[in-house]
């Protein structure tokens, strides 16, 4: 898996650089794709269908602009958050 090797290469270049407050590292892929990433300063985080992208506590994957919105991937996004 060359996309995962390549995320974890970045992390740890930027390793001495990451604030002590960060918890993870969020990556929002789509079939293979990266479409965001960002810093997660709270221990929990709430994934939901909303259109509100990534607000520091919650991700709403239906805020994401992106170009990979076949099918199968609106419909993956429409379950989430409804279980």
């Amino acid at each position: 898996m060359i996309i995962v090797d390549d995320h974890i290469h970045e992390i740890l270049e930027k390793w001495d650089q990451i604030d002590d407050e960060i918890w993870g590292k969020i990556i929002y892929m789509e079939r293979n794709r990266r479409i965001a990433k960002a810093y997660a300063r709270a221990p929990v985080l709430t994934i939901n269908g909303s259109e509100d992208g990534f607000d520091g506590f919650k991700i709403g994957v239906n805020g994401f602009e992106t170009s990979v919105n076949d099918a199968m991937v609106k419909r993956v996004k429409r379950h989430i958050g409804q279980v």
